[in-house]
């Protein structure tokens, strides 16, 4: 899950940066750890870009933390995490962050929607930019998991070779 969250974290930080305006995601309900580290290196993140401030509201839909609440242990403290930072949506009403002006103290707003499957009013949801899996792989990773092989076997592998992450990400393709 490290390389997903890298990936779906440096997206959206390389869109943010230096760019002023309002910017919308909405993720699927991936896993709780998955959606705490993306908040918690997003929010970092945002912290590290000098002269430049950005906000962040990140909300994970109801539904889904009741699921996680009712999970095994492993969701149910990472979803305790994910309530401690108040990026649970405790009152059900994810839709509303949609409507959020950017205050004039940021240069930048980042709202981030979290549990798709779990939202009621999914029609609402049309600005946002969907981060799933599918737009993962082919905008975030071009169609192969070059970088993510590179990512986890350039410390293990004495190549300089490009052609070599490639034949790998090919076979996982």
């Amino acid at each position: 899950m490290r390389y997903m969250t890298d990936t779906i974290v440096k997206y959206i930080l390389e869109n943010v940066n230096q760019t002023t305006g309002v910017f919308r995601y909405v993720f699927p309900s991936y896993p709780p750890e998955l959606l705490f580290e993306i908040g918690r290196k997003l929010d970092e993140g945002f912290r590290r870009i000098k002269n430049f401030k950005v906000g962040m509201r990140y909300g994970i839909a109801y539904r889904l933390g009741q699921e996680w609440k009712d999970g095994d242990d492993k969701q149910r403290v990472y979803f305790d995490k994910i309530r401690q930072k108040g990026w649970y949506n405790e009152t059900d009403n994810l839709t509303s962050l949609r409507n959020i002006i950017k205050p004039q103290e940021y240069d930048s707003l980042v709202i981030l929607l979290a549990g798709y499957e779990h939202i009621s009013d999914q029609g609402s949801l049309q600005d946002f930019f969907h981060l799933d899996q599918q737009t993962i792989w082919r905008i975030c990773l071009g169609s192969s998991f070059k970088n993510w092989v590179r990512q986890s076997l350039k410390n293990h592998i004495n190549s300089d070779d490009e052609g070599d992450f490639e034949v790998i990400s090919d076979v996982l393709k």
